[in-house]
């Protein structure tokens, strides 16, 4: 959301979170995060497309769409109660 390019860790739901918008690594390997990084600070091209990615994922994620799906939940619950 903040226009950093996002180099994460391809663990737990964070692949989920980044989406296509995140560079992912594996978390065992020094030398993937280390390729990672390189490509986004030497790639001015790379970087910007993942910003803007970044940015869009980042749209799909807020309290407010947090909330809203919750509530369905808790009718769907309610229905079937």
């Amino acid at each position: 959301a903040c226009g950093t390019p996002v180099v994460a860790s391809q663990v737990s739901s964070i692949p989920e979170a980044a989406g296509d918008a995140g560079m992912l690594f594996d978390p065992h390997d020094k030398h993937q995060l280390a390729q990672a990084i390189t490509a986004v600070l030497s790639n001015p091209d790379l970087a910007a497309t993942m910003r803007e990615q970044g940015r869009q994922q980042a749209s799909r994620f807020s309290w407010e769409r947090a909330g809203q799906e919750t509530a369905v939940v808790y009718q769907r619950a309610l229905r079937n109660v």
